[in-house]
């Protein structure tokens, strides 16, 4: 091989480098600027618990996400369909390096629903490989992050998700939908609701030991623990009444409570009339809502 055949060659190779280079940065930037903005998902999740440093934190599934969407008091570390399990790991991810605050830990019966405890973990356990004491996070290689990629199947699926960004989040245009359904349908959405979150009560140990030791965990950490029951409508609370499935549910979080000497907070002890204007569905609440009882909440849980 001649000089110029061998100089020709390394450029070929420091060619194609910078063209990976270029495209993984430019990949990094996608996901960057159009993936982690899209809030209430697992890449958002993890991007919190990489880059914030907050104290005072909320943790579970979308029912303290949107109880807390309008909250500046913490961090809003919920997210839709958020295991028992998952809260765990992200909690404990979230306090690897930092010491905790204030931490709210939702308490709501679908927690202990078959199919929350059918999906365990969610697969946290392999998330937050980055997890290390320095600033450099590389996204693309995120397992937490990559595997929600996966599901963007085509472009339309990509604008879709884009879209429906932060835009829409604090200002929904859904927030007298319900109130204005007929009482009828509200009753029929609120049963099907009610079915699925149903807590399946032959397989609740499996579930109360990772919540357990949650709290076992922020109390050894020094966090000030509060368990707050989530809002539900009228209607809601008419369909459970009575259910010994709920009420056992609700009875075991209270035991936790008492247990470990943290303070547990039910919805309805606040002093706000939780009517259906407030809701965008039978268990969550508009942004307003959430902004109004904010105060209520940290002071029933923290003052004395």
């Amino acid at each position: 091989m001649n000089s110029y055949t061998g100089f020709s060659s390394k450029r070929y190779v420091y060619f194609i480098l910078g063209a990976v280079l270029l495209a993984l940065g430019i990949a990094e930037w996608i996901v960057r600027s159009f993936i982690i903005p899209i809030p209430s998902t697992i890449p958002y999740q993890v991007h919190l618990v990489y880059t914030q440093s907050e104290p005072n934190i909320v943790v579970g599934d979308s029912h303290i996400y949107r109880a807390f969407i309008a909250n500046d008091d913490f961090l809003n570390l919920g997210r839709g369909g958020t295991t028992i399990p998952a809260m765990k790991i992200v909690v404990e991810e979230y306090f690897k390096y930092q010491e905790p605050g204030k931490v709210i830990i939702e308490v709501a019966p679908q927690l202990f629903s078959e199919d929350y405890i059918n999906n365990n973990t969610q697969g946290y356990e392999q998330y937050f490989n980055q997890n290390y004491p320095f600033p450099l996070k590389v996204y693309l290689f995120e397992p937490g992050i990559g595997s929600w990629i996966k599901n963007i199947k085509s472009p339309d699926d990509f604008t879709r998700l884009v879209e429906d960004r932060i835009e829409g989040e604090t200002h929904l245009t859904t927030a007298g939908k319900w109130q204005n359904l007929s009482p009828a349908d509200r009753r029929i959405r609120t049963k099907s609701r009610i079915r699925r979150q149903e807590p399946a009560l032959f397989a609740t140990q499996e579930a109360i030991m990772p919540y357990k030791e949650m709290v076992e965990f922020l109390i050894a950490r020094g966090a000030d623990v509060c368990m707050f029951r989530t809002p539900v409508d009228e209607t809601y609370l008419k369909f459970i009444e009575g259910n010994m499935s709920f009420a056992k549910s609700l009875e075991i979080f209270q035991e936790i409570s008492i247990e470990y000497g943290v303070r547990f907070v039910d919805f309805q002890e606040l002093n706000y009339n939780f009517s259906l204007d407030k809701f965008i569905n039978q268990d969550h609440i508009t942004p307003k809502t959430s902004a109004d009882i904010a105060p209520l909440i940290y002071d029933s849980c923290f003052k004395e």
